[in-house]
């Protein structure tokens, strides 16, 4: 039974994006990496969203 963990993981090898850097929400539930995604709910055509939950920003010249 796939993990929201599985999940961030077959999202990483799509977009580099590591997994302990993604948010999964569902609605506007932030899922738990232990948790199924039956637990939640989620069926085919759900819509889940992924969000780094940082940003990296090129160091910027002092003025």
């Amino acid at each position: 039974m796939d993990t929201i963990k599985t999940l961030k993981e077959k999202i990483m090898e799509k977009t580099d994006i590591p997994v302990g850097v993604q948010d999964i929400t569902f609605g506007v539930q932030s899922l738990d990496d232990a948790s199924t995604i039956k637990y939640y709910h989620i069926e085919d055509g759900y819509t889940v969203y992924s969000t780094p939950t940082y940003v990296e920003i090129a160091q910027q010249p002092s003025l």
